[in-house]
């Protein structure tokens, strides 16, 4: 009976993978729980890790021997992908872009006032120039049209600034919802070996810093994208009023973004050691928490208090020395 039994199942495990559909052991990726880093949560030896090559949920693997490989599809593409596990997968930014492009209508609108802050940043010292020149020192112009002109340009920068922090805004949330739901389809996915092998301090951890980080990534991108818009038309600008000035504030763009290469080299591995230590730290917490009967039981609140305090201390740490590269770096790039 017993062997019948196996024949039976192996029998069924080559008709699933056939037939393309999901093997139970395995393991998900940072892809496939919805993270932009793409990297790697768990490894079982001998499991194929699916793949989500369309940056969203949904991946369906063809367990091993399967004919036609690994495939992907998910909200972002049904494209067929390789095994990318572990390297990034289609990389973090183009599955990003597949979140925010859901929201076509908003980023039209955010970049449109993008632009439009910048077309005000260039018209402003135009228009103080034309004051100073030809009503100040020359009086040949009468001051209250140029005086109302600055009023309403002030007054249209702050509609349109507005505008652009709360669509902003508003697509991070959003993307930051889709983010959530797919982490959490994704898990639910998963049978109980799957769900056992996962780290639940990294899950908890990084479902919530992580995508926190994306939101406010996408929240500022209206912003900084009208930063690069004004920085380059404010060049135009101070090339019409004074070349030899607009040199001279070029002189030390150079060293500026020398300084920045460097700060990045420094921050990037302080940061990400933060964050792994962050979910190692709610990982002590969650296995203390789900088995407190046992710990009490066998009086082990000692040894428990000692782990988290090692994990906490190793946190504090991490975080001090990327707040203390972060003040090393910041005052002279925002100088």
């Amino acid at each position: 009976m017993a062997k019948s039994a196996d024949v039976n199942g192996s029998e069924r495990g080559g008709e699933r993978a056939g037939r393309g559909v999901p093997h139970p052991t395995a393991e998900p990726t940072g892809a496939d729980l919805g993270l932009t880093d793409g990297t790697k949560l768990v490894t079982n030896e001998g499991a194929d890790a699916p793949e989500n090559a369309g940056g969203a949920v949904g991946a369906e693997d063809a367990a091993g021997g399967a004919a036609d490989g690994n495939k992907g599809r998910g909200k972002g593409g049904g494209r067929k992908g390789k095994d990318r596990t572990g390297d990034g997968g289609d990389g973090w930014l183009a599955r990003l872009f597949g979140y925010i492009l859901r929201y076509k209508r908003i980023v039209l609108v955010a970049s449109g006032c993008s632009i439009a802050i910048a077309g005000i940043g260039v018209v402003v010292p135009l228009v103080q120039r034309t004051i100073i020149d030809g009503v100040i020192l020359r009086g040949s112009q009468p001051v209250l049209p140029w005086a109302c002109a600055l009023i309403g340009i002030a007054l249209l920068n702050f509609v349109v600034s507005r505008t652009r922090r709360f669509l902003g805004g508003s697509i991070g949330i959003e993307v930051q919802n889709d983010l959530r739901r797919d982490v959490f389809d994704s898990l639910s996915r998963l049978d109980g070996r799957g769900q056992d092998s996962l780290e639940t301090g990294q899950i908890v951890s990084r479902s919530s810093s992580d995508i926190n980080m994306v939101s406010q990534l996408i929240g500022m991108g209206p912003m900084m994208a009208g930063t690069i818009l004004m920085f380059f038309s404010s060049l135009v600008a101070m090339l019409f009023l004074s070349p030899e000035l607009t040199l001279v504030g070029l002189a030390v763009a150079p060293a500026l973004l020398g300084v920045n290469t460097f700060a990045r080299r420094k921050l990037f591995p302080a940061t990400w050691d933060a964050q792994q230590k962050t979910g190692a730290l709610a990982g002590v917490v969650e296995s203390a928490v789900t088995g407190v009967r046992v710990v009490k039981g066998f009086g082990q609140e000692a040894q428990e208090v000692d782990k988290l305090d090692r994990a906490a201390t190793s946190l504090f740490g991490a975080r001090l020395r990327s707040v203390r590269l972060t003040a090393r770096y910041n005052p002279t790039l925002s100088a």
